[in-house]
């Protein structure tokens, strides 16, 4: 195996980690997000009491967080070259060495591209953590006061 086909290979392998963190940061947004509706559920369809007794300030803040993890969950942009056709269509008269190198110049975007995407996802997601924890300790001294 050759230096390039080492670079390439390396390259790939890191591009597919960084798919994997994506799919991985999607999943933790839908699990919080599960835990997200679940909590408005109890709020919104329990006692009317319990509803008209909180601060409203805070339950819209969850609502924000709510909305947030649902963004992350329809974030398709991530980079994954190269396209097949086009790829093809540029590169099938080429020879093997251009070719590999090519591809590595197109994986090392690709990894600047989904970098960019990963702190975006672990930014987002982060700041709806935060928002809910401080609505929801809002939320549950209110509705349990410190006796």
């Amino acid at each position: 195996m050759g230096k390039i086909d080492l670079f390439r290979a390396s390259s790939e392998t890191k591009v597919d980690l960084q798919l994997d963190i994506i799919k991985e940061l999607k999943n933790r947004a839908g699990v919080i997000l599960g835990f997200n509706i679940i909590f408005l559920s109890i709020i919104f369809t329990n006692d009317k009491s319990l509803f008209n007794g909180i601060n409203k300030i805070s339950l819209y803040f969850i609502l924000f967080s709510t909305f947030l993890l649902f963004c992350c969950l329809f974030v398709t942009n991530f980079s994954r070259s190269p396209e097949p056709k086009r790829f093809y269509e540029s590169y099938r008269d080429k020879k093997e060495e251009i070719i590999k190198q090519h591809l590595i110049e197109e994986l090392n975007e690709d990894f600047k591209d989904n970098k960019k995407q990963i702190g975006s996802l672990r930014t987002i997601i982060n700041l709806a953590i935060w928002i809910e924890l401080i609505s929801i300790m809002f939320l549950t001294t209110n509705i349990f006061p410190i006796i």
